[in-house]
């Protein structure tokens, strides 16, 4: 068996097999032997069909089962003799079988050759947030917010900011009434911009049985198509208006909150702010590492592996559209997320070869320890996680995790990383994108 190998591409192979003609005639006969036993024509009996006529009769099915059987024969040991890895089935081609050497080629996607990885000249900033007192406080005042009952105002008043007011409406659309619009027993909070802004300006002031009629022109980047630029009319009624009385802030309030005292509870909330800031920002300093590995190392992508990821990112950009109140066309929306799926394949197949030139895996100690701080970060026992993992699939996603922390913590040791106060702004940034 003869194998020439030629790159199409920086990540397309393709091979060319070249078998000698005895092994192709020696199949060929065999496969025609095994034929003769069984083959049955109108004249002969069972096994009694001259060689002639098998080859008159069956020759196309014949040669085409000898072709198949050749190439899974001698292609897994062609690739794994040029120490290739396909990520895609290999797309076989076989010429025609004939009394000379017989010749298939054979293409496929592969790995592209990573033989440097540049990391000279990158230089990330680390930036450090604080967590003020005013960040604390404003937890705690979510903490009253949460642990807040609920009445009916004495003497009843109109819906002031921060009261919840339970309302209906039915609505018109271009003066046809819209069944699928109409709302029943809705409850929301005034003041906190989660109904429309002309609905929410028209609750304020009214009380129980009021009833109001609101104009709203819906934006032309609505959600639903058939509301776009449309002018809709909300008949609204309030049927219950409730303000919020929040605790005293005292130790009490603390104690119903799980803390020991209130100072007990400032503690934990200003540890549990300096903790998600600390991880807010070692979050961005690996998402910046990664992004200027990319940078760095431009290397070809796969298409089959574009692909695969491709629709996942799509969705996610969409909803994240969709989050902000904007949109994208189509085309764009393609446009951006294929840029962002080559970025992930490109990252993916970098990083993959860091951990491969310094040999970096997953032992189990390094499982053992990973499930006993889950345990502890879950409040379950560690022996509950280790079960929980021994599904196959569950420990293969853990170990993947572990490997792509230890590759992501080589990538730091090997840059420039300055740490810098974060601004007020670079704070907000990163928050925003977190969510």
């Amino acid at each position: 068996m003869q194998v020439t190998v030629s790159r199409v591409s920086p990540v397309q192979v393709e091979l060319k097999i070249q078998l000698p003609k005895e092994r192709v005639s020696t199949a060929l006969s065999k496969a025609y032997v095994e034929l003769g036993k069984q083959a049955q024509l109108r004249g002969f009996r069972k096994g009694k069909v001259p060689p002639h006529l098998l080859r008159q009769y069956f020759g196309e099915r014949v040669n085409s089962q000898v072709s198949e059987q050749l190439v899974s024969e001698t292609l897994p040991k062609a690739l794994e003799e040029q120490k290739l890895e396909p990520i895609t089935q290999p797309e076989v081609r076989p010429e025609p079988l004939g009394a000379d050497d017989w010749v298939y080629t054979a293409k496929m996607e592969v790995r592209p050759e990573v033989t440097e990885i540049v990391l000279e000249g990158i230089s990330l900033e680390r930036k450090i947030q604080t967590v003020t007192d005013e960040e604390v406080a404003k937890e705690i005042e979510q903490l009253r917010e949460e642990h807040a009952t609920l009445k009916t105002p004495e003497p009843p008043r109109g819906a002031q900011a921060k009261d919840m007011v339970t309302f209906e409406y039915d609505v018109t659309v271009d003066g046809v009434e819209r069944k699928d619009l109409q709302v029943r027993d809705r409850t929301a909070e005034i003041g906190r911009g989660r109904l429309l802004k002309e609905l929410e300006e028209a609750l304020l002031g009214m009380k129980i049985g009021d009833s109001k009629e609101v104009t709203v022109t819906f934006k032309d980047e609505h959600p639903r198509e058939e509301l776009r630029g449309k002018t809709a009319v909300f008949k609204v009624k309030v049927t219950e208006v409730r303000e919020k009385i929040l605790p005293e802030l005292d130790d009490e309030f603390a104690k119903d909150a799980d803390a020991e005292s209130l100072v007990a509870l400032q503690k934990s909330q200003r540890d549990k702010l300096e903790k998600a800031a600390k991880d807010n920002t070692e979050g961005q300093l690996r998402e910046d590492a990664v992004n200027a590995l990319v940078e760095k190392n431009p290397i070809a992508v796969p298409p089959s592996l574009v692909q695969n990821v491709l629709t996942m990112v799509a969705r996610e950009i969409l909803q994240s559209l969709r989050m902000g109140g904007s949109s994208l066309s189509p085309e764009k929306l393609f446009e951006e997320a294929k840029v962002q799926a080559e970025q992930r394949v490109r990252a993916g197949l970098l990083l993959a070869e860091l951990a491969r030139k310094h040999t970096l895996t997953v032992t189990d100690e390094d499982l053992n320890k990973r499930m006993d701080e889950m345990a502890k970060e879950a409040n379950k026992s560690p022996a509950r996680i280790r079960a929980e993992h021994r599904d196959q699939k569950k420990r293969e996603a853990l170990a993947n995790a572990i490997l792509e922390d230890k590759v992501l913590e080589l990538l730091l040791s090997k840059v420039k990383v300055t740490d810098v106060q974060a601004t007020s702004e670079t704070t907000a940034e990163q928050n925003s994108e977190k969510k």
